[in-house]
């Protein structure tokens, strides 16, 4: 049953920070630009996500200008997906809003994103184009496409909108590690995205320094959602140990042979052969691990977030 709403808020805007003092004034004068010129009911969420800065204090002092904005404090730094589902659980809004607390989106594509929502979509994503992506990001994108069926570009934008009733459905998902958009893809949301640009003072050559992402974190964020959204890493690591074992008795026959008959000219061969059959079957040993430790981190049923307080 969906949740009552406050009929009187048309939008609701939830922005989470994390020791980001820098762009707390600017990032609320500009918001609050865009939203006037909506002549919409409206309410901004500032999620603080466990900032040790002053972001809290410049917050407070906005919301006593302001009433229509409401500040979510967490009791630590939980992540943004964390932040953004915090913020979500106070949202009265119809049309619920997100954007970075470090001003990398600009407020001005807000209402680009509005326009998509009534031509009938669900949910609206920006997709920051201003930089190409590194091979091993387009990769992961890739890897995580062919293992879950979901396909997402534009996840390392923040700048998003959805129908209230897509976050009834969201908050009603209780694993541990969340993702919104791959969540929102697989709730069946009817979904699209539009390009947007960068703040103005972020550069071209400045931004992907801001995203880039590690490779080890591409790859391991690839694996942690295919392991998320299906078993088919299982499903591949299966035969993968099957054609490995058969191939390590080949190797271990080859080994033994090249020590009887050819001398051990071939000693160093059947080693190599083992030692990558050793190494498949420890990549295989090590998803079935991560499925086990995912496990284990859910069974303990701590929450996803904790809130300290709700200043309103």
């Amino acid at each position: 049953m969906e949740e009552i709403m406050d009929e009187e808020i048309a939008i609701s805007i939830v922005v989470p920070f994390f020791n980001d003092e820098g762009t707390v004034i600017e990032l609320y004068f500009r918001l609050n630009n865009v939203l006037l010129k909506l002549d919409k009911a409206w309410e901004i969420i500032f999620v603080d996500n466990g900032s040790s800065d002053r972001t809290l204090l410049l917050l407070k002092e906005l919301r006593e200008k302001e009433k229509r904005i409401k500040i979510v404090r967490l009791i630590k730094n939980f992540g943004e997906n964390a932040a953004i589902m915090a913020g979500f659980s106070q949202a009265k809004g119809k049309v619920v809003v997100t954007i970075a607390g470090n001003m990398t989106e600009r407020p001005e594509n807000i209402p680009g994103l509005l326009e998509m929502l009534d031509k009938g979509y669900d949910v609206v994503s920006g997709h920051c184009v201003v930089y190409r992506q590194p091979i091993i990001n387009r990769f992961a994108n890739w890897l995580i496409f062919k293992m879950t069926g979901i396909q997402v570009e534009g996840y390392e934008c923040c700048l998003r909108a959805y129908r209230h009733s897509i976050i009834n459905l969201l908050k009603q998902c209780r694993e541990r590690t969340q993702s919104i958009p791959h969540l929102v893809c697989w709730l069946g949301a009817k979904t699209t995205e539009i390009e947007v640009d960068v703040d103005n003072k972020q550069t071209e050559a400045s931004l992907p320094l801001q995203k880039r992402e590690k490779p080890y974190a591409a790859i391991k964020r690839a694996l942690s959602l295919a392991s998320s959204f299906g078993i088919t890493p299982l499903k591949i690591a299966c035969p993968i140990g099957i054609w490995t074992g058969g191939l390590g008795i080949l190797a271990s026959m080859f080994f033994i042979a090249s020590g009887l008959f050819v001398d051990y000219c071939g000693l160093n061969i059947g080693l190599g052969i083992v030692l990558i059959v050793l190494s498949m079957q420890l990549f295989g040993g090590a998803l079935i691990i991560g499925y086990i430790a995912r496990i284990y981190t859910q069974i303990q049923g701590r929450p996803y977030y904790i809130i300290e307080e709700v200043i309103e």
